[in-house]
C-alpha cells in the first residue's frame, strides 16, 4: 500500500514540489523524518536540510539568528559518529557549524576526536563558529574546506596561535572574521586574509588586522574588552575607518565614545550600538540599530528595552538632525530564553513604529499561493503535511463563487449551484470556523430554479450571518427572502445587487442593510428604485440612506430598468469619485441626465456602459454610441470639464457587452482626442463592481 501511495505521489508531483515541501519543514526534524517515510523522493532534499546547519551547545543557551536545534554533547557524539563511520557522505551537506561547548568531566571520552574528525570531513563547510573550549581542535589540519565566515572567541597559547595562522592562511575565500588576537608573538601577518569584508574583535584585534586591509573591510564590529578604558580610542583605529560602511559598537564592557570616531567615518551608512548612547550627526547615516544581543545570541547589554515613548523622543531628534537617516530599529526583548529577536522599526515621516520579527519566511504560504488555482493540489499538500492547512483554508474559502451557468464573478472557488447547499452546511454546521475566512461572496442564479427553495435560502441566510469578516458581497438573482441580511454582522466595503425582487418589503430590507454598512465604499445596483411600483411617481431615497451614501466613493447604476434621476441622488453623494451608468432608462431623458454630471462635486471619473437588453435599443440615444463617432462625446465632455474642476476622465462604451470585445473611448482633461482603452483600464482599475465582469 505504501508503495502504491509513493508511486501515485511521484506521478502527481514533480521533484521540485517534494523539495519545496521539505524546505518548508526544514526546522522541524520530526516532520522531515516522517516525510521521508512517506516517500523516498523527500530524501535528497531532506538530507541537505537536516545537515545544512549543525549547532552543538552544552550550556542550554537558546541561539538567536537561527531556527536550527542545538544538541548537547552526548547527542553530538552520536551525530559525529554517524558522520564519520555510518554514512561518510553526509558531512558534505554541512555548510554551517556552531560549536559552543565547555569541557566537562562527564563528557564522552571520544567526543573531541570524533568532533575533530567530523570537522575535517566537512569539505563544503562555509561558516564555522567555535566558542568556549577548542584547544583539542587541530586547526592546522583543517585544510579540506574553504570558509567564508569564521568566528573564534579567543586564542590560547603561542603554539595555538601559530596553528591558527596556518589555518587562516589557507582560507582564501574568507570574507568575515571574528577573533580575539592579543598583542605579542606571533603578530598577525599582513599577507593573509586579504579579502576580508567584515571584521569583529576588541581593540587589539582591530589594531592588528585592520590597517593592512582597510580598503577591503567595509563592516567593523568593535567589541571592547575588559582591559579597554571607555574613554580610550585607539589612534590606529581612528585612522583606518574612512571606508567603513557598517559599524557595530558595543560589548560586555563599556564602549568608547563614538564622538571621537564620528569625524572619520566618512562612508558610514549603518550604525549599530549595543547599549544606549547618543547618535552623532553622521552625514551619510541611513540606518540605525540599537541591540541588546549579538548575532550569536550573547547578551552584550543588561539594559532593559527602551520604552516606545522614549524611542519616539530619540528618533524625532535624529530625523531632524540628519537628512539621510531613514529608519531606526530598537530591540524590544533581551531575554536569554527567547531566541526570536524582535525590534520596533521607526521610519521617517511615520508617527508610529512597527514590529519586525527575525524568523524564517512564511514559505508554506508561498507554496499555497502558487497552488491556489488548483484545488486538487491544495488538498494533496494538506494530506502531505498539516503545516499547509491554515493557509490552504484561508485560500480556499477567501473568495466564493456560486453560479448555475459557470460565470465566475471573482478569481476564487467556483461552486455549481447544485453543490451550494453542501457548502452552506459545511460553513454553518460541520465546520463553522471556516466561515471566518470568507471575504468575498458572489451569488448568481441565472435560471431562477432555486428561487422558491426555502431551505436553500434559509441556509444561505445562515451562511451570511456566519461570515463575520465578509467585505465584498454581490447577489445576482431573484431574492424571495424579505429579510435576507437580518442578523448579519459583517461590515461591507463593496455591495452589488441585481434583479432583486420587486416586492417593496425586499427593497426596504435592502435599504436597512445598506444603512447598517458604514464602511461601504462601492455600490453596484442594477435595479435601484425607491418605489418599485411603476404607477407611483419616483420619490427621494429613504432618509436612512443619506449618511451611508455620503461615504460612497464608487457607484454603478443601471441599466434599462427604471431608476431614480441623478437629480434626486446627487445631494446624497458628496464623496462620490467614480460613477458608472448602464444604458438608458425608459422614463429618463438621457441628455438631461448627462447634463447633471458636473454637479457631482467630487467626481473624478465617469463611465458610460451601453445597456444590453434586447427589449430596448442600446443605441436609442445614438449621440453617444460608437455609430455617432466622437464629435458628440467631445462636445459633452468639453462642457463637463469647463463646469467641473475635479472631473479628469470620461469613458464611453463603444461595443455591446458580451457580444463584442469591451472597448472604451477615454477622454482626458486637456486632450482634444480620445484614446481607445480596454476593460481593465476603464473598469477594473477604478474598483468598479460589475456582476458580469
Amino acid at each position: 500500500m505504501s508503495a502504491n501511495v509513493e508511486e501515485d505521489t511521484a506521478k502527481n508531483f514533480p521533484q521540485e514540489i517534494f523539495d519545496l515541501i521539505a524546505y518548508h519543514a526544514r526546522f522541524d526534524h520530526t516532520t522531515l523524518s516522517n516525510l521521508c517515510l512517506v516517500s523516498s523522493q523527500f530524501l535528497p532534499e531532506a538530507r541537505k536540510l537536516l545537515y545544512y546547519e549543525l549547532r552543538v551547545s552544552n550550556d542550554g543557551r537558546p541561539l538567536t539568528g537561527s531556527r536550527a536545534t542545538a544538541i548537547d554533547t552526548p547527542r553530538a557524539c552520536k551525530l559525529f559518529r554517524a558522520l564519520t563511520e555510518l554514512n561518510p557522505l553526509l558531512p558534505s551537506h554541512v555548510r554551517i557549524l556552531y560549536h559552543c561547548v565547555m569541557k566537562r568531566e562527564d563528557e564522552p571520552k571520544d567526543y573531541w576526536p570524533l568532533m575533530h574528525e567530523s570537522l575535517v570531513s566537512m569539505t563544503n563547510l562555509k561558516t564555522l563558529t567555535i566558542y568556549r573550549d577548542f584547544s583539542p581542535i587541530h586547526f592546522d589540519e583543517c585544510s579540506s574546506f574553504q570558509l567564508r565566515s569564521f568566528e573564534c572567541s579567543k586564542v590560547c597559547d603561542r603554539g595555538f596561535r601559530r596553528a591558527m595562522l596556518q589555518f587562516l592562511a589557507a582560507q582564501n575565500d574568507l570574507k568575515s572574521l571574528f577573533i580575539v588576537w592579543p598583542p605579542g608573538d606571533p603578530p598577525f601577518p599582513n599577507n593573509i586574509c586579504r579579502s576580508l569584508e567584515s571584521l569583529a574583535g576588541d581593540r587589539w584585534t582591530i589594531e592588528a588586522i585592520l590597517p593592512a586591509r582597510e580598503n577591503a573591510i567595509q563592516k567593523l564590529t568593535w567589541v571592547p574588552a575588559h582591559y579597554e578604558a571607555a574613554s580610550h580610542t585607539a589612534y590606529h583605529i581612528i585612522r583606518r575607518v574612512t571606508n567603513i560602511r557598517i559599524l557595530s559598537l558595543g560589548g560586555y564592557h563599556e564602549r568608547p565614545s563614538i564622538k571621537a570616531l564620528a569625524p572619520y567615518v566618512q562612508s558610514l551608512q549603518v550604525l549599530r550600538l549595543i547599549g544606549l548612547s547618543d547618535v552623532p550627526d553622521i552625514s551619510t547615516l541611513r540606518v540605525f540599530v540599537w541591540s541588546a544581543t549579538n548575532s550569536a545570541g550573547i547578551n552584550w547589554s543588561q539594559e532593559p528595552p527602551i520604552p516606545v515613548d522614549n524611542q519616539r523622543g530619540f528618533v524625532n531628534k535624529w530625523f531632524q538632525a540628519s537628512k539621510t537617516l531613514q529608519v531606526a530599529y530598537f530591540q524590544t526583548n533581551n531575554s536569554k530564553r527567547n531566541p526570536n529577536t524582535c525590534y520596533t522599526r521607526w521610519k521617517r515621516h511615520c508617527s508610529r513604529p512597527t514590529e519586525t520579527h527575525f524568523h524564517e519566511a512564511e514559505i508554506y504560504d508561498l507554496i499555497i499561493d502558487q497552488a491556489k488555482t488548483d484545488r486538487l493540489t491544495l488538498y494533496n499538500l494538506c494530506l502531505v503535511s498539516s503545516f499547509f492547512l491554515p493557509q490552504a483554508r484561508r485560500t480556499l474559502y477567501r473568495d466564493l463563487n456560486i453560479s448555475d451557468d459557470g460565470l465566475a464573478l471573482c478569481s476564487g472557488w467556483l461552486i455549481d449551484a447544485t453543490r451550494a447547499m453542501s457548502l452552506f452546511h459545511t460553513l454553518t454546521e460541520h465546520n463553522p470556523t471556516l466561515s471566518k475566512y470568507v471575504q468575498s461572496f458572489y451569488h448568481r442564479l441565472a435560471s431562477h430554479d432555486r428561487s422558491d427553495n426555502r431551505l436553500y435560502w434559509n441556509l444561505l441566510q445562515q451562511t451570511l450571518r456566519s461570515t463575520v469578516n465578509l467585505k465584498r458581497l454581490t447577489i445576482t438573482c431573484i431574492n424571495p427572502v424579505p429579510d435576507l441580511f437580518a442578523g448579519c454582522s459583517f461590515r461591507l466595503e463593496v455591495f452589488g445587487c441585481d434583479r432583486a425582487c420587486d416586492e417593496l418589503t425586499v427593497y426596504h430590507a435592502t435599504f436597512r442593510h445598506l444603512a447598517a454598512q458604514p464602511d461601504l465604499r462601492s455600490l453596484y445596483a442594477w435595479r435601484l428604485t425607491w418605489i418599485p411600483d411603476s404607477s407611483e411617481n419616483i420619490l427621494s431615497p429613504p432618509q436612512s440612506l443619506s449618511t451611508e451614501f455620503s461615504n460612497l466613493r464608487v457607484l454603478s447604476l443601471g441599466g434599462y430598468y427604471r431608476r431614480p434621476t441623478l437629480r434626486l441622488i446627487i445631494p446624497f453623494l458628496p464623496s462620490l469619485e467614480v460613477l458608472r451608468l448602464f444604458g438608458e432608462t425608459r422614463e429618463l431623458n438621457l441628455l438631461n441626465e448627462l447634463a447633471l454630471i458636473p454637479e457631482l462635486a467630487s467626481l473624478r471619473v465617469f463611465i458610460w456602459t451601453a445597456g444590453f437588453a434586447t427589449s430596448v435599443k442600446w443605441i436609442h440615444y445614438g449621440d453617444f454610441g460608437d455609430k455617432a463617432g466622437a464629435d458628440a462625446q467631445r462636445k459633452l465632455v468639453k462642457d463637463w470639464f469647463s463646469k467641473s474642476s475635479v472631473l479628469e476622465t470620461a469613458y464611453f462604451h463603444v461595443h455591446k457587452p458580451r457580444l463584442e470585445p469591451q472597448s472604451y473611448l477615454c477622454w482626458t482633461r486637456g486632450e482634444d482626442e480620445p484614446t481607445a482603452v480596454g476593460y481593465e483600464e476603464a473598469i477594473a482599475s477604478h474598483d468598479v463592481v460589475s456582476w458580469y465582469s
